[in-house]
């Protein structure tokens, strides 16, 4: 009853509680972040909220604030936090009142270069560079102010007037030669003026002044075959997505969607091969190829809702192993993260008797390389697992997938193996080594092979290359949430374990008399 409760002033229904996926927050959602222009009536005020947000590398977004005197800069996700809000990451913009502050102390003959670094809070280069942004004058007129340096925009100008000159040579030298031949002999200028000014291209190139932009089909004989195949892309467009969703329909065990199982219902082929004159113009059976076909995981999602489906109406609760078997889920393919947590939301709605929905949830796992292993031996994860908690976080530094293939260990399997090991009383890597041979069971647990425990020299050099600050903020995080009482005095043992590289043993040292409790929440 007390747990009913509970659940109902968490949720408005069970079924949510147990099916809907948790999305742990990033640093860039901790708040405004504060603006660092120092002329701006709002300077280190937390008044701006990120605008932009882009993702760089698989583990890692970019976030660009811009406040509205106009200074704008970004920091990386890495780079965020608590200590480090008031570091400027890299300025995109300093805005206009930075600008005319930096022409007003230029122009001064009284401020010297060294009170205009303490007045604009940069230091003497990076000034020089924003006054020849801004045109100021330097040297010789003001020769205190030093010599203009070269920016970017010196060299693009440059470029731009050059490779202009060189195209309108070419175009005149060679009136009667085809234009592609112009544009083979002349590959390197017409690609940098194709990203870099398109428009001044676009003025000067003769395919494109000859014929209009709805006419350019490059003859009245191809113009006819597009006209005679527009009603021929309707009917290949409507029978593709009838063949999909019939598929998507059936009731028997699910069959992925794919691009050749679609043209399969197509007698004629060649108008959709790439090479043809004639594939531009397929534009409605294009849009129905990309919209019908079925990725892998979404495939996976349809297999597990199936399986679901018939176990209920079996009214059968199988193991989890029976449950992969069923699902047509190989061992290898259901260690990966993203396929792990789909399994296991589909497992724990199996256990209480729901369904699935429909559109799959959204995954924030990075596809980090898995370990191979008995799929009957590791359990499923909880959602306040200190493993569910270090599976959104890549912990490795230097990330090599070529080499990632040759090795047996997981960081996460690592990481919880060192905190199982460290709260049961192991201070150095030889006594995590010894700990873990002497529990293989609970290694096996965390997705390390039976007789694969790591030796001492594996442990140290697996944590060279994992990133301990994460790991232990995401560690700390975690034991507030999930212990939040149990936190004793752990800063009183900063110096005395200074020197020594174990994961987490700062933190799990005053944890160590409920480290059966600790041991028994990590997956």
């Amino acid at each position: 009853m007390h747990h009913l409760l509970f659940i109902q002033f968490l949720c408005r229904t069970c079924q949510e509680f147990f099916t809907e996926l948790r999305v742990f927050p990033t640093p860039l959602d901790n708040g405004p972040r504060p603006c660092l222009n120092p002329f701006c009536s709002d300077y280190q005020k937390r008044v701006i909220t990120p605008s932009i947000v882009r993702q760089r590398t698989l583990n890692q977004s970019i976030a660009t604030f811009a406040c509205h005197c106009g200074f704008t800069y970004s920091r990386s996700e890495s780079n965020i936090g608590q200590d480090t809000s008031f570091r400027v990451g890299k300025v995109v913009q300093y805005g206009d009142i930075w600008d005319q502050r930096l022409t007003t102390y230029w122009a001064d003959k009284n401020i010297s270069n060294v009170q205009l670094v303490v007045l604009m809070h940069k230091d003497i280069q990076t000034l020089r560079r924003q006054a020849a942004r801004l045109g100021l004058p330097f040297a010789p007129d003001f020769p205190y102010r030093g010599k203009r340096p070269k920016i970017y925009q010196d060299t693009y100008k440059e470029r731009r007037d050059k490779y202009r000159v060189l195209w309108a040579e070419a175009l005149k030298t060679h009136p009667s030669v085809n234009f592609k031949e112009i544009v083979e002999s002349n590959r390197k200028i017409h690609t940098w003026l194709y990203k870099n000014d398109n428009d001044w291209l676009k003025q000067h190139d003769p395919a494109r002044s000859l014929t209009p932009k709805h006419e350019r089909f490059g003859s009245v004989k191809n113009q006819r075959k597009y006209n005679r195949y527009s009603q021929l892309d309707a009917n290949f467009a409507q029978l593709i997505r009838e063949t999909g969703e019939e598929i998507l329909k059936s009731t028997s065990f699910p069959i992925q969607v794919t691009r050749r199982m679609l043209l399969t219902k197509i007698n004629d082929l060649s108008p959709l091969r790439k090479s043809s004159n004639v594939y531009g113009a397929l534009l409605l059976t294009v849009n129905a190829l990309d919209e019908m076909t079925e990725t892998h995981t979404a495939f996976i999602w349809r297999k597990l809702k199936w399986t679901v489906q018939s176990f209920l109406d079996e009214q059968h609760l199988p193991s989890y192993r029976e449950f992969l078997r069923r699902a047509h889920i190989a061992k290898h393919t259901a260690l990966r993260p993203a396929t792990k947590q789909l399994t296991q939301i589909a497992y724990n709605s199996l256990s209480a008797g729901t369904l699935l929905y429909e559109k799959m949830p959204d995954l924030g796992v990075k596809d980090v390389k898995e370990v191979s292993g008995d799929v009957e031996n590791i359990d499923v994860m909880t959602n306040d697992s200190l493993a569910t908690a270090c599976i959104n976080v890549q912990m490795r530094q230097g990330y090599n997938a070529k080499r990632a293939t040759r090795q047996i260990y997981d960081p996460v399997a690592i990481l919880l193996l060192t905190v199982a090991a460290v709260v049961n009383g192991a201070n150095t890597c030889n006594a995590v080594a010894h700990w873990s041979y002497q529990n293989e069971e609970l290694l096996r647990r965390f997705g390390i092979p039976e007789g694969e425990s790591p030796t001492t020299g594996g442990l140290k050099r697996i944590y060279a290359k994992l990133d301990i600050d994460d790991f232990e903020n995401v560690l700390e995080a975690w034991l507030l949430k999930t212990f939040p009482v149990a936190k004793k005095e752990t800063n009183n043992i900063i110096e005395h374990i200074k020197g020594i590289y174990v994961p987490g043993l700062r933190l799990l040292r005053s944890y160590r008399y409920i480290a059966s409790e600790v041991v028994a929440k990590l997956h």
